[in-house]
């Protein structure tokens, strides 16, 4: 492929067609027929650039660097060094499922033990196994103006499925790792989550992403979350991607009445990671409570786009997303609250704070409300700023030296955003981690 050569020339239908060739047989499948659909779609709006207001921060020239044609295999994945670091023996989670470029692998997975009728396994298999539930939910959150959410649909393979019948509650929290792998050619690989809980069911779900190559690639991964009445979700996602690799993820959840989902977006590393999250609460009494923490450094670039629609009336949700940026990384938020003209009662907050550590770092911001009731609580605020100096000089005049004082302030900045993680080991992890990225940890009396 030439690299020089610019998206909007590329033939999209050729790509296609060939993906199309190399699944034989599926390729007259009602899952392909999905894919198909999609992909006409997204073939008319083509690759989003910073053209657009939505992608306005966003380093979209990756795009041009990379192939988007999907791989057809997985048995080159499993390297000595994939199965040596994702040794299921060895992980600390008493469950662990692994993704590999978007292939579900069961012989490094540590599956749990679960009630009959509950399937949490792979999402190639669920196809076969669960065509009605896979034809209702499969891509009905997708926003049809979503450009690489309806691409990953169009060369959606494989994934996590999980599908919980009424009343069950999965105890123990499921830690996925979402792993990626390097290609002959800086490339694009797909990840796919469908999740559907029927009323009043329970989980707590751990997504960990990571990569085995340093070399120039692209992460398109999306979730579809389908939440029935009284049914809660607790989500946590770490991305920590090291080198050259960039990801765009897209998270869709639909929730019906008095359902609950809870999310943390933990951003650790990545050259551009863009976090995209579009959440409708559809029943009476639907809550949500989403939470980000970005810590980025050198020349990367971190996006958040958040969009919660109120849609029913007494629905609740709150937003609070930090962000460090330091060197001369950068940020953005954009976060909406939408209120239907039905969704009286409605309580809503949203938070975005940056804090910067050096001059040459950067942040934007831009909030927005949209109220079409009335009868509702909404509310919004953004700040960008340095740490503060009051403190800093409290620190200093007790003896504290000038690195670790502001590591330690910006440690209790960040710190608020896991205060809610309900999963004790994922807690203690989180902050260990936070620790070495900020020095702090081996300073630790």
């Amino acid at each position: 492929m030439n690299h020089s050569e610019t998206i909007e020339a590329k033939d999209y239908w050729s790509s296609f067609a060939l993906f199309e060739k190399g699944l034989n047989g599926e390729a007259r499948s009602y899952v392909h027929k999905m894919r198909r659909s999609a992909f006409d779609v997204f073939a008319k709006q083509g690759l989003p650039s910073h053209k657009l207001e939505d992608w306005k921060y966003a380093q979209t020239g990756i795009f041009n660097q990379i192939s988007f044609h999907p791989s057809l295999k997985k048995s080159f994945l499993l390297t000595e060094e994939v199965k040596e670091a994702l040794n299921p023996e060895k992980s600390p989670w008493a469950n662990q499922i692994v993704l590999v470029d978007g292939f579900f692998l069961p012989q490094l997975s540590k599956l749990p033990a679960v009630p009959k009728g509950v399937v949490i396994g792979s999402l190639a298999q669920g196809f076969i196994t669960h065509p009605g539930c896979i034809q209702r939910y499969f891509s009905c959150c997708v926003d049809q103006n979503n450009a690489l959410a309806l691409l990953n649909t169009s060369f959606s393979l494989d994934g996590l499925f999980i599908y919980l019948p009424k009343s069950i509650v999965i105890e123990e929290p499921i830690h996925v790792i979402v792993a990626s792998t390097s290609g002959q050619e800086p490339s694009c690989r797909y990840g796919r989550l469908l999740a559907v809980l029927e009323a009043n069911s329970q989980i707590q779900l751990v997504e960990h992403h990571i990569n085995f190559s340093s070399g120039l690639s692209l992460k398109n991964d999306v979730a579809e979350i389908v939440l029935g009445d009284g049914a809660r979700f607790e989500h946590t996602r770490v991305v920590d991607l090291k080198g050259d690799c960039s990801q765009i993820s897209n998270a869709f959840i639909k929730q019906a009445a008095d359902s609950f989902y809870q999310a943390h977006s933990l951003i650790l590393g990545g050259k551009m990671v863009r976090s995209g999250v579009k959440v409708s609460l559809q029943g009476k009494g639907a809550s949500c409570g989403l939470f980000g923490l970005d810590l980025a450094k050198d020349q990367s670039h971190i996006d958040n786009h958040v969009t919660v629609e109120h849609l029913s009336p007494y629905c609740s949700s709150s937003q609070l997303y930090k962000g460090v940026f330091d060197d001369a990384s950068s940020g953005s938020f954009y976060g909406k609250i939408h209120v239907d003209a039905d969704a009286f009662k409605t309580d809503a907050s949203q938070t975005n704070r940056s804090l910067l550590l050096a001059k040459t770092a950067s942040a934007n911001a831009r909030p927005q409300l949209e109220i079409y009731a009335d009868d509702v609580k909404c509310k919004h605020g953004a700040t960008v700023g340095q740490l503060d100096e009051n403190a800093f000089f409290y620190l200093r005049a007790r003896g504290i030296d000038r690195a670790t004082a502001k590591s330690m302030l910006t440690f209790a900045f960040a710190k608020e955003i896991l205060e809610s993680i309900s999963i004790k080991e994922m807690k203690s992890f989180l902050e260990n981690q936070i620790h070495a990225r900020l020095s702090l940890k081996e300073k630790e009396t």
